[in-house]
């Protein structure tokens, strides 16, 4: 089931219950697919997340397009017919990204501490976050932010209760049961547990985000050497 919105008064919110749902994350990015496709008049910006879909729009635009006096009674119209109909939506493009990283205690700088913590080597933890394949849920905090999951619960740990006033960009961390790339240098609360030097965020570029909602990430374990190989280019 699904909970419709209104988010002031130029968003409107489709809300799927809650908690991390692979499921329900695919529907949601699958009605994401559908609305770019379908363009609908008005709509200015669409935000995938977790469990819910936001559609950002121009009420004056939409009253003006479809004379109608309510935006947003309009907008639920068009959306509620598709919304039950999960085979009338576009499958989700789904890539299998490879991302380099180093785990060295250098580039890791919470990765003894959540060793002990979990009571494993970091030999373990290591392996154990190495070995999965996640998948990208949504982008957001930090351009190219991208939240993936599920680790594994053995090393699932809860986020810092103090944020850290500098993560390096590249730094890879885990909160609960997600795993992120910090894209750009930042604050944040989570678990950095390696670094790697392929960059997430690029301003320059035409397609600025490397990761998007529905990819599946593998990280690659590699030495400090190789790290500053990359990073030398």
């Amino acid at each position: 089931m699904y909970t419709i919105y209104p988010v002031g008064e130029r968003a409107i919110s489709i809300q799927w219950g809650e908690g991390i749902d692979e499921a329900t994350n695919d529907h949601i990015l699958r009605l994401f697919q559908w609305l770019k496709e379908k363009n609908l008049p008005g709509i200015t910006d669409l935000i995938p997340a977790y469990q819910s879909l936001t559609l950002v729009y121009d009420p004056v635009f939409i009253r003006k397009c479809s004379a109608t006096p309510s935006a947003y009674t309009w907008l639920c119209r068009e959306l509620e017919p598709v919304l039950d109909e999960e085979e009338e939506l576009p499958p989700v493009p789904s890539r299998l990204v490879e991302i380099p990283l180093c785990y060295d205690p250098s580039l890791a700088p919470d990765l003894g501490a959540l060793s002990r913590e979990r009571g494993l080597s970091s030999e373990t933890v290591v392996n154990l976050h190495s070995k999965s394949i996640y998948r990208v849920y949504m982008v957001g905090f930090l351009p190219g932010f991208a939240y993936m999951g599920k680790v594994d619960e053995r090393i699932a740990t809860p986020r810092k209760k103090e944020p850290v006033l500098n993560i390096p960009a590249g730094s890879v961390g885990i909160a609960g049961i997600q795993t992120g790339v910090y894209p750009v240098s930042s604050p944040g609360g989570w678990n950095i547990i390696g670094r790697t030097p392929m960059s997430m965020f690029d301003p320059r570029s035409s397609d600025p985000v490397l990761l998007r909602g529905g990819d599946r990430v593998k990280f690659i374990p590699i030495s400090l050497d190789t790290y500053h190989g990359y990073t030398s280019h």
